[in-house]
């Protein structure tokens, strides 16, 4: 019986996980194992990492990652949210991000946050505030003179880096503006909730759809006509978790000069977050972004 179980198990996962077409959530559960795998197997040991808390609970952190020798060779910090739907995931699973980054002289921010199902929308947005503060704080005193961050995101992590960038209102009470910022990279992002797939997830980070809170975890309803900060948005045109008509209505409010947009044909939700896998094509149009908002601040 065991042996059954044993043997049994495995084969019915494979043949699920190729049977199963891309577009649903089920596919996305079924990839993430794998998923998971190649992130642990990359090494990050190219690294300096420090850890940072900026509040007493066990989530309330971030990892500061930069060149081994701690050089500072480009003025502008990636903050890259990691995805999980705002309940899993954490900056240790991201570092694989930060390393594609270090590598090119960038110095990356990987914040956490408390997590839904014990904490919502409230308490992960005052999270997000709070790691920017003790981030630009940390910046300045390592020597970090006249930078700027660009912001970056994954799944739910794209939802949040969204809120940090485009509520002035809570940018304000923090003492920053967008000015702070020098672009936005979005991957597989939830931007319009009101297009989302319905799933307790969602429910438990922004109540329910038409309430007050579910409109502001929502960052498309805080776009204005005259946004400047550039943007650049990936989304899988199969993707299982987070419907592509978010990241439609969301680029559509956006002036067109500040918007990259790839919607790539028949990637799935995981698809989006594998770019850091040896995905040239992505990496480069990634990098070239980053040269473009550098060269634009100039």
């Amino acid at each position: 019986m065991l042996l059954y179980w044993i043997v049994g198990i495995p084969i019915a996962y494979a043949l699920l996980y190729f049977l199963v077409p891309r577009g649903n959530l089920l596919q996305e559960v079924l990839s993430l194992p794998i998923y998971l795998l190649k992130v642990l197997r990359v090494p990050t040991d190219n690294m300096l990492i420090e850890k940072h808390r900026f509040g007493p609970h066990r989530r309330q952190y971030f990892l500061l990652c930069k060149p081994k020798d701690g050089q500072i060779r480009k003025k502008q910090v990636i903050l890259f949210h990691h995805g999980g739907g705002w309940g899993s995931g954490s900056p240790e699973l991201f570092r694989i991000n930060a390393k594609q980054f270090v590598e090119r002289g960038h110095w990356v921010i990987l914040p956490t946050y408390r997590q839904i199902p014990f904490y919502g929308y409230e308490a992960i947005r005052e999270d997000i505030s709070l790691g920017l503060k003790k981030g630009v704080e940390i910046l300045r005193e390592q020597g970090m003179e006249d930078f700027r961050i660009v912001l970056g995101g994954m799944s739910a992590g794209g939802n949040l880096v969204a809120l940090l960038l485009y509520d002035r209102q809570r940018l304000a009470q923090l003492g920053f503006d967008q000015q702070l910022f020098s672009g936005i990279m979005l991957f597989g992002a939830p931007l319009d909730l009101k297009t989302m797939y319905w799933t307790p997830p969602l429910w438990l980070f922004a109540g329910s759809k038409g309430s007050p809170q579910f409109q502001q975890a929502s960052p498309i309803n805080y776009l204005q006509e005259d946004e400047q900060t550039p943007v650049l948005c990936y989304h899988g045109t199969r993707d299982g978790m987070v419907a592509i008509a978010g990241s439609y209505n969301f680029i559509q409010k956006l002036p067109p000069a500040i918007v990259t947009f790839y919607p790539i044909e028949g990637a799935s939700h995981l698809d989006l977050g594998s770019w850091n896998f040896g995905n040239e094509e992505m990496l480069k149009e990634i990098f070239r972004f980053l040269e473009k908002v550098e060269t634009q601040r100039r």
